[in-house]
């Protein structure tokens, strides 16, 4: 399977990248995605528990893949809300690859997929 992955800056359309899988479920969260603007402040779907607002946090976007679909959906959201440095440290103890993507177009890709990810848009760094 080649599966797409979003452009968070972009349409419905636009990727930045492609994942090559043989197996595995994928999942994934961003915070593009059920927004709403109200006086000038943009809201997201993705809410910190601690507070019950739109989490605040360095990653727009999370693509997980491991062995349960429910497992890489509720990874992906969680990886959004913790953030990049928490949100690795929980993939990796649950054994999840992942392609994350934070605010500042940078694209972290985990060691099990870097083989199976190609970037397709000048507009984001591949990070090592």
């Amino acid at each position: 399977w080649v599966v797409a992955i979003r452009d968070p800056d972009g349409s419905a359309a636009d990727t930045l990248g492609t994942l090559s899988l043989s197996a595995g479920f994928v999942s994934t969260s961003g915070t593009y995605e059920k927004v709403r603007e109200s006086n000038g402040t943009r809201y997201h779907h993705l809410l910190d528990p601690a507070t019950g607002y739109p989490a605040e946090t360095d990653l727009v976007s999370a693509t997980i893949v491991c062995d349960s679909g429910a497992l890489s959906d509720a990874l992906a959201t969680a990886c959004v809300v913790m953030g990049c440095m928490d949100g690795t440290a929980l993939l990796q103890s649950y054994g999840a690859e992942y392609v994350l993507i934070d605010a500042q177009h940078r694209v972290i890709v985990s060691p099990g997929l870097r083989s199976q990810f190609t970037l397709t848009s000048d507009a984001y760094t591949l990070c090592e």
